[in-house]
């Protein structure tokens, strides 16, 4: 019995642990506290983030971007723990449509998909690099951009793309600021504790928070010199999302899995009709009041047989042909 409480207390030690959880993410296929990297090769080559993050985003920006207090203003909790629960049993099957109505439940989804990272978006070993930077710039916006854009580049690489996802996002948030009421510096204030993460406590760690809106704030306010390009969401978003393969009509149709579908045939040509026979022809022309007296309706024996072939084949292949020549040469 001994033993069996010793296995136990050890089990959960482990699970305790911040590799058990890790353990326990990875396990359960979890999108909530999994690592950045792993989520990212979940997502595949071309993603500039996590799908959870492209959902989300792209959804808020289709319908949300005019929302007063857009990321300040709390949702539904209710509504923020349902959404968890589902994007954790996986992305593809999660429908936002029913939560239009709570764009601000949406947008704490984020926040707090970030904030539960095992790892902030800024790693915690390059944290104080930029906590120093803005300390260096005394004051001045363009050492501090200077600086951030120089720290920007020496991030992991994976940091580094959905840092820039996010802001380029952020930036189009701000640009709505006249309907939604959030501006870059607002914005760096919500999103500063979900980027970074303070472990100070007391007045120092006030000041550190501080310092990170501050920086987040640059992020998103100079932009194109942080990251030296121009924000644009919509092309990072379609750069992110690998192009929809057309379907071939030999190739599998994903909902009947290994049935190859031909390409449909276009309407049945009519079945070969015989034609009458030339004299029968010209006697009911005759009959009809119609003139064969000109030349080209006095064909040659030779002729005839020449024109009406050429007829038998054509319509048999159900196709309206010109005049026959008068004299039996055809171009095929």
């Amino acid at each position: 019995q001994q033993r069996a409480q010793q296995t136990m207390a050890k089990m959960k030690k482990i699970i305790a642990s911040p590799m058990g959880k890790r353990k326990q993410n990875q396990a359960g296929s979890a999108v909530f506290g999994a690592p950045l990297g792993d989520l990212m090769i979940q997502a595949g080559r071309s993603a500039l983030a996590p799908a959870i993050m492209e959902k989300l985003m792209e959804f808020i920006a289709k319908h949300g971007l005019d929302e007063q207090g857009l990321f300040r203003v709390s949702g539904s909790s209710k509504v923020v723990e349902k959404l968890k629960a589902q994007f954790d049993k996986g992305c593809d099957d999660v429908d936002l449509e029913p939560f239009l109505g709570d764009i601000s439940a949406l947008a704490a989804v984020l926040k707090l998909f970030l904030r539960e990272l095992p790892d902030p978006l800024i790693p915690a070993y390059q944290q104080s690099m930029f906590i120093r930077a803005r300390a260096k710039s005394d004051g001045s916006d363009g050492k501090l951009v200077e600086e951030l854009k120089s720290l920007v580049a020496i991030l992991p690489a994976t940091n580094r793309s959905v840092l820039k996802f996010l802001c380029s996002f952020l930036v189009l948030v701000s640009q709505h600021e006249d309907n939604n009421k959030m501006n870059a510096k607002g914005l760096g204030i919500v999103f500063g504790p979900n980027v970074f993460r303070c472990t100070l406590a007391g007045m120092e760690g006030l000041q550190e928070q501080t310092c990170t809106n501050v920086i987040v704030e640059k992020f998103i306010s100079h932009y194109e010199d942080v990251f030296d390009e121009a924000p644009d969401f919509y092309s990072l978003l379609a750069q992110s999302q690998p192009p929809s393969q057309p379907t071939s009509p030999m190739s599998p149709v994903s909902s009947n899995a290994g049935i190859l579908r031909a390409k449909p045939r276009g309407p049945a040509a009519s079945p070969p009709h015989k034609p009458k026979p030339y004299r029968q022809y010209v006697a009911d022309k005759a009959e009809a009041g119609e003139d064969f007296s000109s030349p080209e309706h006095h064909l040659s024996n030779h002729d005839q047989d020449l024109s009406l072939n050429f007829v038998r084949m054509k319509s048999s292949d159900s196709i309206t042909t010109d005049r026959v020549p008068s004299n039996g040469t055809v171009d095929v």
